[in-house]
């Protein structure tokens, strides 16, 4: 045989290997004790535990972008504010602008 061949066998057998592993350890660890696969067939007051919580909104997320304009384009102060701005308020030159001054700012 090839040693291609042998080292394809190693790693298929390798990753199987881990993955039965893995399976087994799944398969022995216990459920939460108030654990419910069908989170509608509980009250109200336990659907809380399947909700994710929503982060805050930052001052640049409700549109203030005061900071922004009172920076000079390509600043440090401009590019950190630019990254604070939520996608949708994006536009496309603000980010050509932004590769060009932040990611590969010219020596």
């Amino acid at each position: 045989m090839s040693k291609q061949l042998i080292v394809a066998l190693t790693t298929t057998v390798i990753g199987i290997f881990t993955i039965v592993v893995g399976l087994y350890i799944l398969s022995q660890t216990p459920a939460p004790a108030n654990f419910n696969a069908d989170p509608s067939a509980q009250g109200t007051a336990d659907k809380a535990d399947y909700m994710i919580p929503s982060l805050p909104q930052s001052e640049s997320a409700t549109g203030d972008t005061t900071l922004i304009e009172d920076a000079a384009t390509g600043s440090e102060l401009w590019c950190e504010a630019m990254m604070q701005l939520p996608d949708a308020q994006w536009q496309t030159a603000d980010a050509k602008l932004f590769a060009q001054h932040c990611i590969y700012p010219t020596p």
